[in-house]
């Protein structure tokens, strides 16, 4: 009983993964994304997607979904309801966290190396691996969501290094 109410509190601080994640109070449709896999006992675990397999939509697919108004709705509550504001802004035009928006990329900019940076994290950078917290259907919408804000075929630029936004106080 100790445990349970101990565990009851940590998930209730957002401790699992160090932020908190709020659950989007509007229900997402099926994106026909792999369902959490079961480890056989009570317990399921929710696996990260293999990008070298086909687990993982294509670039033109998340092109296709960042065009859908559902998806992009969705990816936008799962943004919002997520620490991902936190870091990147409200605007994704960045803070803590590098600019969203813009053409200069860290870690990859097509929609399939940004689906791993969010399911992988960068842990050293600060950047959570949220795969396993949110799950392979809502990292979709949130792909979606970010590359709303861009253009199939659009520039994609190497950032060698990020600066943190430090904001000035008068």
């Amino acid at each position: 009983m100790r445990r349970c109410r101990w565990l009851l509190c940590a998930l209730g601080l957002g401790l699992a993964g160090g932020c908190r994640v709020i659950a989007p109070t509007a229900p997402t449709p099926n994106r026909s994304a792999p369902a959490p896999v079961s480890t056989g006992g009570a317990k399921s675990a929710v696996v990260a997607p293999n990008l070298a397999t086909t687990d993982v939509p294509s670039d033109d697919e998340f092109w296709r979904r960042s065009r859908d108004p559902a998806v992009v709705a969705a990816g936008r509550v799962a943004f919002n309801g997520s620490s991902c504001r936190t870091c990147h802004g409200v605007t994704l035009t960045g803070g803590p966290g590098p600019n969203l928006t813009d053409h200069l990329w860290l870690h990859g900019g097509t929609p399939r190396e940004v689906y791993g940076t969010i399911t992988r994290g960068v842990p050293s950078k600060g950047m959570p691996t949220w795969g396993p917290v949110l799950g392979p259907p809502m990292v979709a919408d949130l792909v979606a969501f970010i590359f709303s804000f861009h253009q199939p075929g659009e520039s994609i630029e190497v950032q060698a290094a990020f600066t943190p936004f430090t904001p000035v106080y008068e």
